[in-house]
């Protein structure tokens, strides 16, 4: 897929050329294991990333749910005030 890093093989055959320049036989052993681990980093990373990006538009609708909830129980709590309000004043007059 276009944008995806590269896969466990080709950082390993990436690192094992890049060994293999700076110490032939030994480094290409060695580049090829620390190619094939940074693209299994990298390969895990973005599916991480990938994930959380799944799940945001359900964290979102979550969001506007709590918000809609919260915004109803201050229309109670201000409707009960001025309710409370009302009956203060109407006791007031009696006095």
């Amino acid at each position: 897929m276009p944008g995806q890093g590269p896969s466990l093989a080709q950082g390993a055959m990436q690192g094992a050329s890049t060994g293999s320049l700076i110490s032939p036989g030994v480094g290409s052993l060695v580049g090829a294991g620390i190619g094939a681990i940074g693209s299994a980093v990298e390969s895990n990373q973005r599916k991480k990333a990938a994930e959380r990006a799944e799940a945001r538009p359900e964290r979102r609708r979550l969001t506007a749910a709590l918000d809609i909830f919260k915004e109803r129980r201050r229309k109670k709590e201000r409707t009960l005030a001025t309710l409370s309000q009302a009956v203060a004043d109407w006791a007031r007059t009696f006095r």
